[in-house]
């Protein structure tokens, strides 16, 4: 297809400025008129050819306002602890062989977490 001429687009220069005709429907809905026909008439007496899917479409953006799209939902927060971590207290009756023994304990039943839960259920028996 060949290019239009320089001559061809000097002739088309009588079209609105782009957004002129939206803006136009946002006025007339301003001032109170929420029918599309009636906008396509004050249109048409201000020289302004707009289709009625714009008018259309147009209005219904402005009757709903500026909701827009949803927003895109935020991820899970990452899990958290349960119970408060205890602040170590040295104490004078726990040796290191204890330690040593809770270690080899919690690696038994399979980790701190199966410790602090089967703590979270004595907690409920007392």
């Amino acid at each position: 297809m060949a290019r239009k001429q320089t001559a061809d687009l000097e002739t088309n220069s009588e079209q609105p400025v782009r957004g002129a005709k939206t803006a136009a429907i946002r006025a007339l809905f301003g001032q109170g008129i929420t029918s599309a026909l009636e906008v396509a008439e004050q249109l048409e007496q201000q020289g302004l050819s707009v289709s009625m899917p714009v008018i259309y479409q147009t209005l219904a953006k402005m009757k709903k306002g500026s909701k827009g799209k949803p927003g895109r939902k935020k991820a899970a927060a990452p899990a958290t602890m349960t119970s408060k971590p205890a602040a170590i207290v040295p104490s004078a009756t726990m040796t290191a062989d204890d330690v040593r023994q809770l270690a080899e304990f919690t690696k038994k039943v399979g980790g701190v977490d199966a410790v602090v839960d089967m703590l979270d259920a004595m907690k409920a028996f007392q």
